[in-house]
C-alpha cells in the first residue's frame, strides 16, 4: 500500500455531499492508524522465514511466529481508535467486542485466521465488525512481507485467490506498466498478483460466454466484471485511462470511493467475489 499516494488520493475524491464523503474520511483515518501501528508491534520482518513454498505463507508465519499478545494489543488500540472516530455504531460494537475473550490472547489469533480462511462467523460478534476488525488490523501484521513474497512469485503465475494469504481478492486494475494486464488487490495483505481476464476471481469459471462487464457510464477507467454463473461480480480499474487524465489511481480507494456502484450490483442480483472493510 502507497500510504501517501492513497491519502492524496482520497483528498481528490472526498467531495462535498458525495454518497462515499463519511466513507472516505473514515478511510483516511484508518489508513493512518495503520500507517502509524508498523513500528508498534516491535516485530523483527527481517528475521521471520517467509517462502512460496508453503501453501498460505503469511498465514503460516502468523500462527508460528507473531505472539498473540502483540496481535491482541493491535485489536486493543483499534477499538480504542473506533470509540473516537467510528460511527455511533461501530463505537457501540467496539464497546462489545472489547470485552469479548475472541480478541484477547490467545484466542485472537484464531479468531483472525478462521476469518481469513473463511471459517464461519463469530458468535457475539456482528460480521460487519468482525469483517472491519480483521481488515484494519491483518494489513499491519502481514504487509511487511508481501514485497519478499511477490518477488518469489513466478513470472508465469496467474491465480484468483491471494496467493500470500489465501483470501478472496477485494478489487482490481489493469496494469499501464504491464500493458494492460489484469492485477487483483487483496485486503488482509495488500498483496497483488496477476490473473487472467476471462476467469472468475471467486468460482475460476473461465467459459467466455458466462463473462461480461460493463463500463460505468460517466466514469472512464471503471468497469465491472461480472461471472453469471456464480452470480459475483469485481471491480476493476484501469491504470492508464486514470494516466490519461492526470489521476492516480489506487485501486483499494477506488473501491470504497464507488458504493454506488455495489449498491446497484446488489439490485441487480449480484454479490462481491470480497467485501472491503466497510461491508460492502
Amino acid at each position: 500500500m502507497d500510504f501517501n499516494g492513497a491519502f492524496k488520493r482520497i483528498k481528490k475524491l472526498k467531495k462535498p455531499g458525495s454518497i462515499a464523503e463519511e466513507v472516505l474520511e473514515l478511510y483516511q483515518n484508518i489508513l493512518e492508524f495503520q500507517n502509524t501501528s508498523f513500528e508498534r508491534t516491535g516485530i523483527d520482518y527481517g528475521n521471520l522465514p517467509v517462502s512460496m513454498a508453503v501453501e498460505r505463507p503469511l498465514l503460516s508465519v502468523f500462527e508460528k511466529n507473531i505472539p498473540a499478545e502483540t496481535v491482541s494489543k493491535l485489536v486493543k488500540d483499534f477499538f480504542e481508535f473506533i470509540s473516537l472516530f467510528g460511527t455511533s455504531s461501530m463505537r457501540e460494537e467496539a464497546k462489545r467486542a472489547a470485552e469479548s475473550s475472541l480478541f484477547g490472547p490467545p484466542q485472537v489469533k484464531e479468531t483472525f485466521t478462521n476469518y481469513i480462511r473463511g471459517i464461519g462467523e463469530v458468535e457475539g460478534i456482528l460480521p460487519e465488525f468482525l469483517n472491519l476488525t480483521v481488515l484494519s488490523v491483518a494489513p499491519i501484521l502481514f504487509s511487511p512481507l508481501v514485497g519478499e513474497l511477490e518477488k518469489q512469485l513466478p513470472e508465469d503465475f496467474n491465480g484468483t485467490s491471494c496467493p500470500f494469504c489465501g483470501y478472496r481478492p477485494v478489487t482490481g486494475y489493469f496494469s499501464k506498466e504491464k500493458e494492460g494486464k489484469r492485477f487483483l488487490v487483496c485486503p488482509v495483505c495488500y498483496g497483488e498478483w496477476p490473473s487472467k481476464r476471462d476467469v472468475c476471481p471467486y468460482c475460476g469459471n473461465e467459459e467466455l460466454d458466462e463473462h461480461d462487464y460493463y463500463v460505468v457510464q460517466g466514469e472512464e477507467g471503471v468497469r465491472v466484471d461480472i461471472c453469471s454463473k456464480c452470480k459475483r461480480y469485481i471491480k476493476t480499474f484501469d491504470e492508464r485511462v486514470f494516466e490519461e487524465r492526470g489521476e492516480l489511481c489506487v485501486p483499494l480507494v477506488e473501491d470504497v470511493a464507488t458504493p454506488h456502484i455495489d449498491i446497484k450490483m446488489a439490485e441487480e442480483g449480484f454479490e462481491k467475489v470480497a467485501k472491503n472493510l466497510f461491508y460492502f
